[in-house]
């Protein structure tokens, strides 16, 4: 939608300041650095903002690995219960979708490998507290989704006892089968010998049955509690069916994130592209809404995930983004020569997904997490990734600053710190610090980091464009300032980011454009006395602070 000059000033509750910017429109950016205003400019206050989600797949997506996040009955694990005591708090903070880690029967902790997918682990609770998760957070305005390891189950699992017996006994036992027996035999991709997998670059492990050893495929993780489904067999799909529909029909789950789909058929992507494309219209059949949202873990390059857009999935997460080397955070180590890696890495990630619903973030479960020690550059990290097109999806405890790194999945999965007797003791042997303090810590200060994340997700929800426009345009200025422009259904959003973190940007916005809202994350007040805004001069121009990105909407 287009915002009118008086929409805007009545939306931002801007008193006795006229917005030079459209009396003395300007038809090209332009800045400089410096570290002094003239003395007429005017510092511009903070203003309202009001949600304006849409009823579509577009959401800010919270992960939460359900074992280290909250613990209500002092077992100091993680439950569902915990969940819901928070949905307020994760509401607060402009999230408007949580997507949870594996929730069902398992023997780890982890619970990517699942012995039951019809029952919630009993260390997380029951089924019915599922239930009232779900409920509550709709209430909320929070959709949830599900996370649905396919490629692979427990052993422990009665479908793949059943499985490997009756493959056994046919095969190695030479006794005629049943046609349920059949159907058993099938489900798993099972052989009786190791070359089968092998000589394919596969993985696999024994299984010892009465009629003696099995070779399962088994491509995932270390061990051999992994086995692999057979995705041949209409068997497995009768059985992906049912748990597709159980979850969504009778707990009302908005949809699935998909573990590891390349593992379906190891590495032969237009068979996984087949079959994602059957997960997605089997999701979309049995949403109670008549469509799910269901986005897949494709950890590969650019042109490999490109090519899996081909299915009818509506999302793939954009591994070139996240961590020290993706797009993201790669754009702000820069002297002059990189300040367009962000628009370029958004340009390239939007052509990948292209109708489609792009999916950036900072790190995950299974990455060493963005924070590092100052606190400044966290927020701006985030504010970053916050003005990205798509879906973006935030690890908890990124709004507090956890630094969890090292070659070690429990160190990225530690607990959440709260301040309130909630915390859970984390991924056995995980460790990882707390520099910025808990959230109790943080809630009441303006300048932490979860007040910064709370601030970037109120402007994205307040400016629908941001996450569905197309990235129009984009300008360097100077050594350290950005401007992208992104276009939606006649709402035109400039953006403008400047990298330094200790020189004043200088911008000026093309004509018609208004200033909508700023994020600073420098703390200290700099030399031209600007904090926590940004100062508007006479001529029509802005001065964004250091680390801070400016909004300007026509």
């Amino acid at each position: 939608m287009a915002y009118s000059k008086k929409t805007l000033l009545g939306m931002l509750g801007i008193a006795g300041l006229l917005l030079s910017s459209c009396a003395q429109p300007s038809s090209s950016t332009g800045a400089s650095s410096s570290t002094s205003t003239s003395s007429s400019s005017a510092v511009l206050d903070e203003k309202g903002l009001t949600d304006d989600i849409l009823d579509d797949e577009y959401r800010n997506y919270y992960e939460i690995f359900v074992y280290s996040y909250a613990d209500s009955d002092g077992d100091g694990i993680g439950d569902l219960n915990g969940i819901t005591q928070k949905l307020s708090y994760i509401r607060s903070l402009g999230f408007t979708g949580i997507w949870l880690t594996p929730i069902f029967e398992s023997p780890t902790y982890h619970k990517y490998n699942a012995t039951d997918y019809f029952t919630v682990d009993s260390q997380f609770g029951t089924n019915d507290d599922l239930k009232t998760l779900v409920d509550t957070a709709h209430d909320d305005g929070i959709k949830v989704i599900l996370d649905l390891a396919l490629n692979h189950s427990s052993t422990e699992n009665e479908w793949f006892q059943e499985s490997v017996n009756a493959f056994a006994k046919e095969e190695l036992g030479g006794f005629s089968l049943t046609d349920e027996e059949k159907e058993e035999a099938s489900l798993y991709s099972l052989s009786t010998s190791a070359a089968t997998f092998a000589d394919d670059g596969k993985g696999y492990q024994t299984y010892s049955t009465q009629y003696g050893n099995v070779y399962y495929e088994c491509n995932f993780g270390s061990g051999s509690d992994m086995p692999e489904f057979n995705f041949d067999s209409s068997y497995t799909w009768e059985k992906f069916e049912s748990i597709i529909a159980y979850w969504e029909q009778d707990y009302a789950v908005d949809g699935f994130r998909l573990d590891a789909v390349k593992y379906y058929y190891l590495d032969d992507t237009a068979d996984n592209i087949t079959a994602l494309s059957k997960i997605k219209s089997l999701a979309d059949e049995y949403s109670l809404d008549g469509k799910a949202y269901v986005v897949g873990e494709c950890w590969d390059s650019q042109g490999v995930i490109e090519k899996y857009y081909e299915s009818t999935m509506d999302s793939y997460f954009w591994f070139p983004g996240q961590g020290s080397t993706g797009f993201i955070i790669a754009s702000t180590n820069n002297t002059g020569t990189n300040n367009k890696a962000l628009a370029t890495g958004q340009a390239a990630m939007g052509e990948a997904s292209g109708s489609n619903i792009s999916a950036p973030f900072l790190d995950n479960h299974d990455t060493s997490r963005f924070s590092g020690a100052n606190a400044s550059t966290n927020k701006f990290r985030y504010g970053l990734l916050s003005t990205l097109s798509g879906n973006t999806f935030t690890y908890y405890g990124d709004e507090i600053g956890i630094n969890g790194s090292g070659d070690s999945d429990a160190n990225y999965r530690t607990y959440m710190d709260w301040g309130d007797g909630m915390e859970t003791n984390g991924a056995p042997n995980g460790t990882a610090t707390y520099p910025f303090g808990s959230v109790a810590d943080q809630q009441d200060d303006p300048d932490s980091i979860l007040n910064y994340v709370k601030k970037a997700n109120e402007i994205r929800n307040a400016l629908p464009g941001i996450a569905r426009g197309s990235q129009a345009s984009y300008e360097k200025i100077g050594k350290r300032g950005l401007v992208i422009d992104k276009t939606y259904t006649g709402q035109d959003i400039q953006i403008v980011y400047n990298y330094s973190d200790t020189d004043n940007l200088d911008f000026t916005p093309d004509s018609g454009y208004e200033f909508y809202y700023a994020l600073t994350a420098s703390k200290a007040d700099n030399d031209s006395g600007i904090y926590g805004g940004v100062a508007e001069g006479e001529d029509g121009s802005y001065v964004i602070p250091p680390l801070g990105i400016g909004y300007f909407v026509d």
